[in-house]
């Protein structure tokens, strides 16, 4: 897969976590601190910075998986 393709495709499964969350898009932003066109930009594959992308899995409530995919053990 392309960058760009790695990207698209984690927004999408992101977005699948929102839905099924029932998560609307206000709330996120607001939860994690980001912002709509922070939002925007990751669901169209633009470049956001990481703080902004952890601030959107919080935002999720899925920080636990960041951790769990770079714990030690």
């Amino acid at each position: 897969m392309t960058d760009e393709e790695i990207l698209k495709n984690l927004a999408e499964r992101f977005d699948a976590i929102r839905k099924k969350k029932e998560i609307k898009d206000a709330d996120l932003v607001s939860r994690g601190g980001a912002n709509g066109i922070a939002m925007g930009k990751f669901r169209s594959g633009e470049n956001i910075t990481l703080k902004t992308f952890v601030r959107l899995v919080r935002g999720l409530g899925e920080l636990d998986r960041l951790e769990r995919l770079f714990s030690a053990s």
